[in-house]
């Protein structure tokens, strides 16, 4: 069964060309590559955004449960790269909100509008 809702976009995506079983098909969503947290880039970033003070600080996570859920990962003894993605998108995303709502408060800088004096 085709849902009436989205006809619109359908019709828009088949206009500039997804094929239509990829514009009718139900939503899924993103995979993440088996083994991708394990990679030592990945590692120091996950290690640090989610150990780092001011994210537990937040209150968000229980910081020991974060502990706990990394060491069992990053051992071999469980499998938590779901669980470790989801806490590291959701850092990552309260981060970046927080700086825009802050800017926005702040309005603009000096450093980003300079003044001219004189001539």
């Amino acid at each position: 069964m085709v849902d009436n809702r989205k006809y619109i976009l359908r019709k828009l995506a088949e206009r500039v060309g997804v094929p239509r079983e990829s514009a009718l098909s139900p939503k899924q969503g993103f995979a993440m590559a088996a083994g991708a947290l394990d990679s030592n880039e990945l590692r120091d970033l996950i290690m640090t955004t989610l150990l780092e003070s001011r994210t537990l600080q937040r209150g968000y996570f229980n910081p020991a449960g974060v502990r706990q859920l990394l060491d069992e990962h990053f051992r071999g003894r469980r499998d938590h790269s779901g669980g470790i993605w989801r806490l590291l998108i959701f850092e990552l995303c309260t981060v970046t909100i927080w700086k825009k709502s802050a800017q926005r408060i702040a309005g603009p800088s000096l450093t980003t509008s300079p003044v001219r004096l004189g001539r």
